[in-house]
């Protein structure tokens, strides 16, 4: 018979060896050298005021689109002759014969934009004539896409090839052609034609224009009516004089010290639906 002792004395070497032989033989098998470290950095995201209105989608093949946007097969830039010579005319890309796509009703850039302003400075009847005057010389330009700054200010953009990347990153199957084991990227298209991804681009009108920040006047505002209320309750009309001095000296104050800010700026999305029938290369 074995004592108690040495039967727990022997269980827990066992225990030991099973433990050690783990750890030798399944954790320390390999040995483990970190060799490099890839840091990809992602640009700013900056979040600031911004009034969007998106427009409905236009149809357009991708030979068109392609070479109304990326005639050089690669790097975005606008080409007016281009758009001319595949549309006719540049109706389909004029800034009034298009629908805001949230609301169904049609888009004219001078009263939406005008409109929009008007909430921040008044009717257009009581702004100053000249500032009015450059107001309006500046949208009556603005009749198609292409006259946004002349086409010289492109603040952003994407490759063609960035492109077909996008939209192979968010589902579109593109398809893989290889030649000595690489990949023709000019002959991965999307697979599946009835799908039409969308471009988008941009137009952009930034303010210059500032005004004082209205949470102030809505603050005072509050004060003042929770102020009438209360006095009125009371029946106190000492209460209300002295209320209301009390909500003028803070209003002044918060207003004195509240910064100006810009109009946001306005974004007009213009979206491009894609259609790819019978696309067997990208150029």
């Amino acid at each position: 018979i074995i004592p108690n002792a040495i039967k727990l004395y022997i269980f827990y070497n066992i225990k030991l060896y099973i433990f050690n032989y783990i750890i030798k033989n399944i954790y320390m098998t390999s040995v483990s050298v970190n060799i490099a470290s890839i840091e990809t950095v992602l640009n700013n995201i900056q979040n600031k005021p911004i009034h969007v209105i998106t427009l409905n989608h236009i149809d357009i093949s991708y030979n068109i689109f392609r070479n109304i946007f990326f005639p050089n097969n690669n790097v975005f830039s606008f080409n007016l002759r281009g758009a001319i010579n595949n549309l006719g005319n540049l109706t389909l890309l004029s800034n009034n014969n298009q629908v805001i796509a949230t609301t169904d009703v049609s888009f004219n850039i001078y009263e939406n934009i005008i409109s929009f302003y008007e909430n921040y400075v008044g009717p257009r009847n009581y702004w100053d004539s000249c500032s009015l005057g450059n107001f309006q010389k500046i949208l009556s330009r603005q009749k198609t896409l292409f006259n946004s700054n002349n086409l010289c200010n492109i603040k952003c953009s994407i490759t063609l090839n960035d492109f077909f990347n996008s939209i192979e990153q968010q589902g579109i199957d593109l398809s893989n052609v290889f030649q000595n084991g690489f990949r023709i990227i000019n002959n991965a298209v999307p697979i599946d034609q009835t799908k039409k991804p969308i471009a988008v681009i941009t137009s952009k009108f930034t303010s210059t224009t500032m005004v004082e920040s209205l949470n102030c006047f809505d603050n005072c505002i509050s004060c003042n009516q929770s102020c009438n209320q209360t006095c009125n309750q009371s029946c106190n009309q000492s209460c209300n004089q002295t209320c209301n001095q009390t909500c003028n000296q803070l209003c002044n104050q918060s207003c004195n010290q509240s910064n100006s800010i810009y109009i946001p700026d306005i974004d007009i999305l213009w979206q491009f639906k894609i259609d790819f029938s019978g696309v067997t290369q990208r150029i």
